[in-house]
Formats: C-alpha cells, sequence, structure tokens
C-alpha cells in the first residue's frame, strides 16, 4: 500500500473541519475526528467499556508511548500496537464503543473516545487497497492480512453490521513458536517427519490450531531437506527457509480455492501439505488422496476432540461412501491433536490442553471397523506412545501449577458431562 495512498486517505478522507493542518505539523496520527457530533453522543450499547471504573480498561498513552508512533502511519496502526504491546490476540473494532482488546481470553476496552460510524468507515478504509474497498462498497467482507513493518502481522476481517463497517485483527506473530515453546512433546513431533500420513489439529476458534501447527511445520523445516507447500485463507504464519524449500499460498491472493491449490500442490513436488483449514467434502476427499499418495499432509477441523473429528471427516461423505472413507482415513491417520486454551493460573496467560490421538494400527481398525466410541479408551491405554485425553492433559497442568485447581475442576467436571 503506497504511502500517496495513505496520505490521500488521512488527508482527502478527514470530515470537515478536522484539524488537518495540527496534525499534519505535529506529524502524529490524526484521532480528532474520533468525537462524536455535540449533542450527538448517541446510545451506549455496552456502556461498561466506556466505564472509567471499569477494572480492564487499558491506557492507550501507556501501551503505545508516544515514541512508539510513527508520523503520518494510519491511525488504525496505533490500536494494532496496542494490541502487541499488551499480549492480547485480537483488536474489535465496532460502532460507537472504543476499541476494544482480547487480552489473555478477556476482552478489555482502550480508554479512548467511541467510534462513530462514518469515522469508523475512513479509518479502516485507510489500510485497505482499492480492490478491498470495492468488496466493501458491495456489500461483501474482507478477509486477509495486514502488516506493520516491525510490529506483526494481522489476520483482518472486515464486515457490514448494523451500524455500518466493523473489523477484527487477529495478531499474528513474526516468529514461529518452537514446539518447546507451544507445549508439543518432540515424540509427538517427530511424526511430523514421516514419510507420508495425516495430522489433523482440531479446536474451537482461537484455541492456538494455527500456532500449533506452525510448530510442526518449523519442526519439520529444520529437520528435514523437503518441499513444504502451505495453503491458508488468509497466510498467516511465513516460514524462513532452512533445511526445507517453504512455499506460501494464499486462497484469493494466489489460488481460488483450498481444493484447486491442493490438486495443484500435488503438481507441484510436495513433500509436506499444510492445509489451514479442511473445509468442505472435496478439500477433505483430496486431502486424503494426498496423504495415501505418499506426502505427509497436514491440516485443522473445528471439532473438540478425536472421536469427534474422526466421525466429521467420514460424515462429510454421503452416506454410500462413508464406508470407503473411513477406510481410506484409517490408512494414512498419523495423529489428531485436539486442543483448547485455559487461563494461566498466574492470569497472565493461557495455557494450552491437549488430547492427543496416534493412529496406531488398534486405532486404525477401530476407525475401519466403524468401533468409534473405543477410540477413547485406546487413547487412554497409550501413555507409552504419547497419547493423552484431556483431563490427564489438565491434571499435569494443574500439577504443574500452570492452571488454578477450581478452573481444572470446573473443566474436568464439564468434560465428564459429556462423556
Amino acid at each position: 500500500m503506497g504511502s500517496e495512498f495513505l496520505n490521500e486517505s488521512q488527508q482527502g478522507d478527514q470530515p470537515e473541519g478536522a484539524p488537518q493542518e495540527a496534525a499534519s505539523q505535529s506529524g502524529r496520527p490524526d484521532f480528532s475526528s474520533f468525537d462524536a457530533p455535540k449533542g450527538q453522543e448517541g446510545a451506549k450499547v455496552f456502556g461498561m467499556l466506556t466505564d472509567p471504573d471499569n477494572p480492564f480498561l487499558l491506557d492507550l498513552a501507556d501501551l503505545v508511548p508516544q515514541e512508539q508512533r510513527v508520523p503520518n502511519e494510519p491511525a488504525l496502526n496505533v490500536f494494532l500496537r496496542a494490541l502487541v504491546n499488551s499480549g492480547g490476540s485480537d483488536l474489535h473494532l465496532s460502532y460507537n464503543v472504543p476499541p476494544v482488546l482480547r487480552v489473555h481470553g478477556n476482552l478489555k476496552p482502550v480508554k479512548f473516545k467511541m467510534i462513530p460510524a462514518d469515522t469508523m468507515k475512513k479509518m479502516i478504509y485507510q489500510i485497505l487497497s482499492p480492490q478491498q474497498r470495492e468488496l466493501c462498497e458491495n456489500g461483501e467482507e474482507v478477509d486477509a492480512c495486514y502488516t506493520i513493518e516491525g510490529v506483526g502481522r494481522f489476520r483482518m476481517n472486515i464486515f457490514h453490521q448494523l451500524y455500518g463497517l466493523a473489523a477484527v485483527f487477529r495478531a499474528i506473530p513474526i516468529r514461529v513458536k518452537t514446539i518447546d515453546e507451544v507445549g508439543i512433546s518432540e515424540a509427538i513431533a517427530k511424526l511430523a517427519l514421516h514419510g507420508q500420513g495425516f495430522v489433523i489439529v482440531t479446536g474451537a476458534t482461537g484455541s492456538g490450531k494455527s500456532t500449533t501447527l506452525a510448530a510442526l511445520i518449523d519442526y519439520v523445516n529444520k529437520n528435514d531437506a523437503c518441499h513444504i507447500v502451505t495453503i491458508e485463507d488468509p497466510l498467516e504464519f511465513v516460514h524462513t527457509n532452512y533445511k526445507s524449500i517453504v512455499t506460501h499460498r494464499e486462497v484469493g491472493a494466489h489460488t481460488n480455492s483450498f481444493s484447486n491449490a491442493l490438486r495443484a500442490a500435488l503438481r507441484q513436488d510436495p513433500d509436506v501439505i499444510l492445509l489451514g483449514e479442511l473445509r468442505d467434502l472435496l478439500t477433505i476427499e483430496i486431502a486424503l488422496t494426498a496423504a495415501e499418495t505418499g506426502h505427509m499432509v497436514f491440516g485443522t477441523l473445528h471439532t473438540n476432540n478425536a472421536s469427534e473429528t474422526i466421525s466429521r471427516i467420514i460424515s462429510v461423505f454421503p452416506a454410500d461412501r462413508q464406508q470407503q472413507i473411513a477406510m481410506q482415513l484409517s490408512t494414512v491417520l498419523t495423529a489428531i491433536i485436539a486442543q483448547e486454551l485455559m487461563p494461566s493460573k498466574d492470569g497472565k496467560g493461557r495455557v494450552p490442553i491437549r488430547e492427543i490421538l496416534v493412529g496406531t494400527n488398534s486405532v486404525r481398525a477401530m476407525i475401519r471397523d466403524g468401533k468409534i466410541p473405543q477410540i477413547y479408551s485406546a487413547i487412554e491405554t497409550g501413555k507409552k506412545l504419547g497419547m493423552r485425553t484431556m483431563k490427564e492433559s489438565i491434571e499435569e497442568a494443574e500439577r504443574l501449577g500452570k492452571i488454578s485447581a477450581d478452573v481444572a475442576k470446573d473443566r474436568i467436571t464439564e468434560l465428564a458431562m459429556k462423556q
């Protein structure tokens, strides 16, 4: 995005009467237009977010000191710097409330003015390309990545809601974490070095699936000489070439769909293929074929545990094909890592908790024979192979002082109710 575009947006999009001259002289982002018109403050949709006594209120001046601000940068950059400096995961921008950060799972408003709809649109448009603006004008969503050099990359989703444009930004760390940092044992990570197979990382949105996958790809990259193709929507983690060549492809920017990119990847001499999401029947079908034909395939699903993941993959297909798909899955499954994040005992972060299933011969027989309910018992008896249940993972985290006893007890109770 060229500086001339940003300058045009900052100057040409200013509302009438905004103090442009003072802003340009100071070289600071101009926040003056964030005031609601006098006498038209509007309804406080979420009163607590603007309550000065809110215990979660964050001070923007503390999060982003003046020396960290860049002259003439888009105003939104300041909030994204605040997101990174706070250690948060997401920035929410919505009508008539201040910017809100999700920090360690909690929503925390920034001590700032409420943002009117017209100002929201102008602020968001400052960072969009002409093509992305056109999508917004046509009432469509924009799903892409935005980069601030030296700060980080952000997965952004721009969308229309009742009162106009809104946006959510997810922080993507510049540095890819290692398996040790994300809490994956080397015994499990070594499964990714197998010549072929299928590794599925599952969990709810925001549970750290992308971070775990990136750590596994980093492990392969540093320990094996191969060609890794990543297919994501949008592109998130960017890997440096170490022992391997890493080809990054983004749906929308570099290819039309996951299935098209995956089909093309099979003609690009890949050893490892990472799919950001096993989105539909066709993508899952090609992924299984890729694993069958000698590739290591990684993918994600929004499921909560290993048994549910297996059932979901099989049930996507018509009834007359499900036995065939179960057979295919049983021959290629390497591991399923189901994870969630729980609040840390010190309140300063979140701790990954995982259920891990390894594709042993007995597990593959259960899948092939449709004995999915027995998968949990296989995990319980597979500790020597690195398998573990979610309950065991929670108990270990409590024993190591990572999570509190109350949090552990409550979650174990919830798990027991679902079995």
